[in-house]
């Protein structure tokens, strides 16, 4: 097939952008023709910038007509059969290509928001049951137009560490073989909960006074201020590290003994499987797409939601269980490789496009 793949944003990458970079690249792989139309100079045009993946460069405007009919005409050229937006503002291009050229579109729903658009796409892809019964209900997407397809996660790239390079590791950012590290990965924004995870490491640290929490991730301006405001509030900040985003983020995943998600809402909450791939057993919140991959009790721990005092709770029970620890991460990666492998997705995907050209 031959599929244009839209999408928006800046220099900043987050999971859905991620996402379609991938997915593009595995779908060539598998024999397709794929082009990337999306903002010129940001994180996906770079990403893309040494793989077989085609750029088309775009401002993404809607009004005037002009973008969408040099794109259209861009289109007809290459013969493109199918195109499919990730992001708010490359759906809502992608349906205006759908309804003005007549162009198959589909949207992947990385997120929980009310919008027109979305009602306007031949397929919708909901990463969760959570996303697709929110895009029902509030969104108006019929049934017989949106699939659950869940995110895939790399087992090759996210996996446990050999102990002794784990060390190493460890050893390298002065961090021993003993001390309890706890782990958020994304977004420092208030939909993770960040905030939460910092205001339960009190009662943490006077369990197990050398345990440390790390944050990885893009800051928030205002969110970012709050949550260093608070560490310095409550003098934790000998135990709290904020680290940049980076490209390795994995090795942090094997790092850690446990992954915190406190956020207060999540679509699908793809940290969350890449640290059960590590066989890193997760606390989280009982929201969104964690109640349909964390296995509660089994893989991880669900918690209600925006509850300081039930994490730090739930997290020194964990601690003080090496074994359970242990036993959890092995379910948690056995159901990763079980269910969320890029094969089995990718061929979900090419099922969606399929349906749109018969």
């Amino acid at each position: 097939m031959r599929i244009l793949q839209i999408t928006s944003g800046g220099q900043q990458s987050n999971g859905a952008l991620q996402y379609a970079v991938q997915l593009s690249n595995r779908l060539v792989d598998r024999g397709h023709e794929v082009w990337m139309l999306t903002v010129p100079g940001g994180y996906v045009a770079q990403a893309i910038e040494q793989s077989d993946v085609t750029l088309i460069p775009s401002s993404l405007h809607r009004w005037p007509l002009d973008e969408l009919k040099r794109i259209d005409q861009q289109i007809q050229k290459l013969g493109i059969q199918v195109v499919h937006g990730h992001s708010s503002r490359a759906c809502n291009f992608a349906v205006c290509l759908r309804r003005l050229y007549g162009v198959p579109a589909v949207s992947t729903a990385h997120a929980n928001k009310v919008q027109v658009h979305w009602a306007w796409a031949d397929r919708i892809i909901a990463v969760s049951k959570v996303t697709e019964t929110f895009h029902r209900r509030w969104n108006l997407v019929r049934k017989s137009r949106i699939s659950i397809i869940h995110n895939p996660i790399d087992t090759d790239r996210f996996q446990p560490l050999d102990p002794a390079l784990r060390s190493a590791q460890r050893a390298a950012l002065h961090v021993a073989d003993e001390t309890p590290v706890l782990l958020i990965a994304g977004h420092i924004v208030r939909r993770k909960g960040q905030r939460i995870a910092v205001a339960a490491m009190p009662e943490i640290l006077a369990k197990f006074p050398a345990a440390q929490l790390w944050l990885v991730g893009h800051e928030d301006h205002r969110y970012g201020k709050l949550v260093r405001e608070d560490i310095e509030r409550l003098g934790i900040q000998n135990s709290v590290r904020l680290i940049p985003p980076c490209e390795d983020v994995q090795r942090y995943f094997a790092m850690a003994d446990l992954c915190l998600c406190p956020s207060l809402d999540e679509p699908f909450g793809l940290t969350a499987c890449e640290s059960l791939a590590c066989e890193v057993p997760v606390i989280a919140s009982s929201v969104g797409g964690f109640l349909e991959t964390i296995q509660h009790d089994r893989s991880g721990v669900l918690l209600k939601r925006n509850d300081a005092p039930t994490l730090a709770a739930a997290t020194i029970q964990m601690l003080q269980n090496r074994e359970r620890c242990q036993a959890f991460g092995k379910v948690g990666r056995r159901w990763v490789q079980q269910n969320l492998t890029a094969d089995a997705h990718d061929q979900q995907v090419e099922q969606v496009y399929q349906s749109l050209l018969k």
